[in-house]
């Protein structure tokens, strides 16, 4: 349930002082280690951008695509078929 509230932009810190309220005595250490793992997570991952997944029709046209000197930076490998390639790229 707690991640649940994160996940939804709740924040960590209104959770502990809500924990923290709720008594006098310092919260339990499997709780401690809850909120340090739960900050640690939280940026874990970054979204940074969007993008396209192309699927190609065979592994050797995959590896011409994202190899050709003119796509360098522009699209990378995902899986056997597939290429990524950022929305920013695509005309």
């Amino acid at each position: 349930m707690a991640i649940s509230a994160i996940e939804r932009g709740h924040k960590l810190d209104d959770l502990l002082a809500l924990l923290q309220s709720r008594d006098d005595q310092p919260l339990p250490l499997a709780v401690e280690s809850f909120i340090t793992t739960c900050r640690k997570n939280a940026r874990a991952l970054k979204v940074v951008g969007t993008a396209l997944l192309i699927e190609c029709q065979d592994q050797a046209t995959a590896e011409f695509v994202a190899e050709h000197k003119l796509n360098a930076g522009l699209c990378l490998r995902a899986r056997v078929l597939c290429l990524v390639v950022r929305l920013a790229h695509v005309e």
